[in-house]
């Protein structure tokens, strides 16, 4: 039986989440189809059928949403028109609430047939509860990451299965052999375009002023993608820092922050990724 699956993210790591996700669909559905928006990991395995606009979708803060309002809409509208018309057998949204819980109470409201999954819950416990109950009226499943989310979302009547997370088999089959380098210090600007034009700068200030103190010591920064490798390089170069200064390296960043004494983390998944491995970091 062929099964049309529409999935939606809005994030790099919503990408990556999503990619794992079709691969274990497909081994259980060969004949699953994949349609949606994520980005380039999801638009390979689908074979183009998955349109990449994470880069375009990918925004930190208020401040930008409202920037950007008018592409937003446009963008929500034209999404609930395509998958109201291809008809999916169940919509994936990962992650990205901001878009994702509003599309799914939107076609909750037109009576779309398709089964509405979010996977990688809202951290509603710590800013809102009460939407967990609203949510449970226009969702028919809940795949989440921690142990504990289950019973907030069942309480509300909300299916919920705990998935694991699956950063720690990663991780884990991440691991390099040898100690941290005295006197290396990390830099991991995050993976947004936005939000790598608005810290690497500030990043580069910093390193700018613990190198006259403190001659000695190294930095390196891991670029998310090559894309961002260039622009990161281009930064370093307008704030007049040395390659032999500061290094920069497409990719490698679970490596790194093993190889670090300390490093500067965006907020977000590196966090989890940082504390994982045991880095001290600010």
């Amino acid at each position: 039986m062929r099964r049309t699956i529409y999935l939606v993210a809005g994030e790099h790591s919503g990408d990556t989440r999503g990619v794992e996700l079709m691969q274990a669909l497909r081994k259980v559905w060969p004949e699953c189809e994949f349609l949606g928006l994520g980005g380039a990991k999801m638009r390979e395995f689908s074979g183009g059928k998955v349109v990449d606009w994470v880069d375009e979708a990918a925004v930190v803060g208020l401040w930008e949403v409202l920037k950007r309002y008018g592409w937003f809409k446009e963008r929500f509208e034209a999404t609930k028109r395509e998958i109201i018309e291809c008809d999916p057998d169940a919509v994936i949204f990962i992650d990205y609430p901001g878009f994702n819980l509003r599309m799914a109470k939107a076609l909750h409201a037109v009576g779309i047939r398709a089964k509405l999954i979010d996977y990688v819950s809202p951290q509603v416990w710590a800013w809102n509860k009460g939407r967990v109950i609203a949510m449970a009226e226009y969702l028919d499943l809940m795949l989440c990451l921690f142990p504990f989310e289950v019973d907030l979302f069942e309480s509300a009547g909300l299916k919920t299965v705990c998935m694991g997370h699956p950063m720690v088999d990663q991780l884990s089959a991440a691991r390099i052999e040898g100690g941290r380098e005295e006197g290396l210090i990390g830099l991991f600007p995050g993976s947004r375009e936005r939000e790598v034009a608005r810290l690497f700068p500030e990043m580069l200030e910093a390193v700018e002023r613990a190198h006259e103190r403190y001659p000695d010591w190294k930095f390196e920064a891991a670029a998310a993608s090559s894309s961002l490798m260039g622009m990161m390089t281009s930064l370093r170069e307008e704030a007049g820092v040395s390659e032999g200064v500061l290094s920069i390296t497409d990719g490698g960043s679970h490596a790194l922050m093993q190889r670090v004494t300390a490093g500067v983390v965006a907020s977000g998944t590196a966090t989890l990724e940082a504390t994982f491995y045991g880095m001290p970091y600010c």
